[in-house]
């Protein structure tokens, strides 16, 4: 989640903490290096507005150049108890939501494997040097 709460109830964070994970998208952007987010998707949850706002303020201030999308691959009623959320919520759904992200954020990248990277770049196929 990019709301701390939810992280953090995920998570269970120790010796560290969620403004320590954005220090370091932030320490490695300072630095040139390509930065892959994992974000697990649970519709309802991922595409509710509350969450959509806070990854859309975690990529404008942090800019992730890749978002990993991953299968939660866990009950979600269960998920929902371990966060302490309440329920789901009614949403257009994860198309509408990812079609958001990409109109909002063109540079963003997306996709479900680890990227290749070269020089801190994606690598494509159409590249001329690769």
């Amino acid at each position: 989640s990019a709301q701390e709460i939810y992280y953090n109830a995920y998570y269970r964070p120790t010796n560290y903490r969620f403004a320590d994970v954005l220090r370091s998208i932030d320490t490695m952007k300072k630095h040139g290096r390509f930065v892959s987010i994992n974000y697990f998707i649970l519709p309802g949850f991922t595409d509710s507005e509350p969450e959509y706002q806070a990854l859309c303020q975690l990529i404008a201030r942090h800019k992730p150049d890749f978002i990993q999308l991953r299968n939660l691959n866990i009950d979600p009623e269960k998920y929902l108890t371990v966060i302490g959320a309440e329920q789901l919520a009614v949403t257009d759904g994860i198309r509408h939501w990812l079609g958001r992200l990409q109109k909002r954020f063109p540079k963003l990248h997306f996709g479900y494997f680890n990227p290749q990277v070269i020089d801190g770049k994606l690598w494509s196929k159409g590249r001329k040097d690769g």
